[in-house]
């Protein structure tokens, strides 16, 4: 999952937590925060990597896919196209 550490309503970090307590899931975190003290921050709350904005895309797809290649395809993407866990809802829709 590619994750903004700011959401319109809530917390980036959190959502993760959220999700990583019940599913198994990579999480890119990225934020237009440059501050140094918070990619630690985010890697040390389940993230798997950390980018700033803005992104370049090359570089965005290259650590997508080293995550993938690390973890694999989720089987849960080939079956579920709404994820909902704990009022947050994820829409795969038009995802692949």
């Amino acid at each position: 999952m590619v994750l903004d550490v700011n959401l319109p309503d809530g917390f980036g970090f959190d959502l993760a937590l959220q999700l990583q307590g019940k599913r198994d899931v990579a999480v890119i975190y990225t934020s237009c925060r440059a501050s140094t003290a918070e990619r630690p921050l985010g890697l040390e709350n389940g993230g798997d990597d950390y980018l700033v904005k803005p992104l370049d895309p090359r570089e965005l797809l290259a650590r997508i896919r080293v995550v993938l290649r690390r973890y694999g395809q989720p089987a849960a993407l080939a079956r579920e196209r709404v994820i909902t866990i704990g009022g947050w809802i994820l829409d795969l829709v038009g995802v692949s």
